[in-house]
């Protein structure tokens, strides 16, 4: 079995993923021995097209990171939402890649790794009786922000020692002022 999620994330260029998780909510579930499942992501840091889009199906051609995920699922309780475990690791593979730009889809691929004992589970893919969509949960740090403030953009340098004097922030607040 193999499915394929994919959403449009817009962390910024450069930061840290602290946290990221999948957020299923159970329908189906046949008693049994847990599925183990492995997540992968694709490696196609640069594309706004959703990757498992209307009509597009083909998920084991696809090129995937080779760094993926394994795990066992606890139980699961239908219409209650649980959690994957930390994808951050995936996620941070996906955002430092060289194509990567804000707003570009991150396509996940699960697929079960084990077969003895294997029981069923489906997840809703859309809004639902709980109000809930089945979504991808993302925590970061955006990387520090630096501005020249001299010498001026231009400025003609002569040899010699040249002092620069810049301004460093982050999304909150000025944390240093340097030359």
């Amino acid at each position: 079995f193999k499915a394929g999620l994919s959403y449009a994330i817009s962390v910024p260029p450069g930061s840290k993923i602290l946290n990221a998780t999948l957020v299923f909510i159970p329908g189906t579930i046949n008693p049994g021995t847990p599925t183990g499942v492995r997540i992968h992501v694709e490696d196609v840091g640069g594309t706004s097209v959703n990757p498992y889009g209307s009509g597009i199906s083909n998920i084991t051609s696809r090129t995937y990171f080779t760094t993926s995920l394994s795990y066992t699922p606890g139980v699961w309780t239908a219409n209650v939402p649980t959690n994957s475990p930390d994808l951050s690791t995936l996620v941070q593979f996906f955002v430092d890649g060289s194509n990567y730009v804000p707003g570009n889809f991150i396509g996940f691929m699960i697929n079960t790794t084990s077969t003895a004992g294997d029981n069923l589970r489906a997840v809703y893919d859309t809004t639902h009786a709980t109000g809930a969509p089945t979504n991808l949960t993302l925590n970061w740090t955006a990387p520090p922000n630096a501005t020249l403030n001299s010498p001026a953009n231009g400025a003609s340098l002569l040899p010699g020692n040249i002092t620069f004097n810049f301004t460093v922030t982050d999304d909150e607040s000025i944390l240093d002022n340097c030359s």
